[in-house]
C-alpha cells in the first residue's frame, strides 16, 4: 500500500470528468434558481448531497490517487470504476436531480421529461433484474485484455469516467426517484430474491480470477510510474518495467501480489540449489 502522503497528494487532471462535473454543477444550480423563481424552495440538504457527496467524491476518484495511478495499478483503476458505478450515483441521487428538473421545468418540459422517464429504455435500465447484469458484464470485461486497454488509453479511460457514473445514476433511479417508478409488492419481493441470488453470483468472477493460471489482462510487466509502496520485482532490483520474476512460472502468476520474495524462496527451495 502506498504511503498516506502519496494517496493524499496525488493529482492528475481528467478533462472529461472535470467537464462532466462542471456541467452537472451548473445545471443543478440553474435548476435550483429556476425552481425558486417558480416558488419552489429546493431543500438545502439535497443540494449538499449532490455537490458534497456526489460531485466532490467523483472528482477525487477521477483526479486524485485512483485517477493518477489508474494506468499503473490495476486495483486503483478497478476501485475508481467500482465506486463511480455503485457509490457515487447513489450519493448524487440523494440530491434528486430528476425531481429538481421536474420542479424547474415548465409544463411542456415536464411532459417531455415524464415521457423519457416512462420510456421502455429507462424502465428496463431501472429494473432490479437488469442492473446487476450490466454490472456483471462491465466488470466481467476486467477479466479480459480489455482491462489493459481501459487503463492504457486516456481516451477510453476518460470515456469510462463519464459513462460509468451516468449509467450508474440511471440504474439508481428506482431508489433515488422512487415516485417515478411504480412497483407492486409482489414485484418488490421478487427483486429481493433476485438480489440475493445476484450476491451469490458476485463470487463467480473472484473464483475465476483466483483459479486463472495467468495474468488475465495480458500485462506481465510492472509499469513505469507506479507509486512508492507498490509491488515490485522480487529481489534487489525494483526498477519499473521489469517482469514479475525471471521464470515462466512466476511470470504467469495468478495475480500481481503473488510475486513475493517468500513465494520465490519457496520455489527455489523445492527446486533445489542448482536452479536458484
Amino acid at each position: 500500500m502506498p504511503p498516506l502522503t502519496t494517496v493524499l497528494a496525488s493529482f492528475a487532471l481528467d478533462p472529461a470528468a472535470a467537464l462532466l462535473a462542471l456541467v452537472a454543477a451548473a445545471l443543478y444550480g440553474i435548476g435550483m434558481a429556476r425552481a425558486r423563481r417558480r416558488g419552489i424552495a429546493w431543500p438545502l440538504w439535497r443540494a449538499l448531497c449532490f455537490y458534497v457527496l456526489g460531485l466532490v467524491p467523483y472528482l477525487v476518484l477521477a483526479c486524485g490517487f485512483t485517477g493518477a495511478y489508474g494506468s499503473s495499478l490495476r486495483w486503483t483503476f478497478t476501485l475508481k470504476i467500482a465506486l463511480m458505478f455503485f457509490v457515487v450515483p447513489l450519493f448524487a441521487g440523494l440530491g434528486r436531480p430528476v425531481g429538481l428538473a421536474q420542479a424547474a421545468l415548465g409544463d411542456a418540459g415536464r411532459a417531455r421529461l415524464e415521457s423519457i422517464m416512462q420510456s421502455r429504455a429507462v424502465r428496463i435500465l431501472g429494473n432490479a433484474f437488469v442492473a446487476p447484469i450490466i454490472g456483471l458484464v462491465l466488470f466481467g470485461t476486467f477479466l479480459t485484455p480489455l482491462l489493459a486497454l481501459y487503463r492504457s488509453q486516456p481516451v477510453v479511460s476518460g470515456a469510462l469516467s463519464v459513462l460509468v457514473p451516468l449509467v450508474g445514476l440511471v440504474l439508481a433511479l428506482p431508489l433515488t426517484e422512487a415516485e417515478s417508478f411504480e412497483r407492486s409488492s409482489a414485484f418488490i419481493v421478487l427483486e429481493f430474491v433476485y438480489v440475493f441470488i445476484e450476491l451469490l453470483a458476485d463470487a463467480i468472477p473472484g473464483i475465476f480470477l483466483r483459479l486463472a493460471p495467468t495474468v488475465l489482462d495480458g500485462v506481465s510487466t510492472w509499469p513505469a510510474g507506479a507509486p512508492p509502496g507498490s509491488p515490485r520485482r522480487c529481489g534487489t532490483s525494483s526498477s519499473p518495467g521489469t517482469s514479475c520474476g525471471s521464470s515462466p512460472r512466476l511470470s504467469t502468476s495468478r495475480s500481481s501480489s503473488s510475486c513475493s520474495c517468500a513465494s520465490r524462496a519457496a520455489t527455489a527451495a523445492r527446486r533445489g540449489p542448482s536452479t536458484s
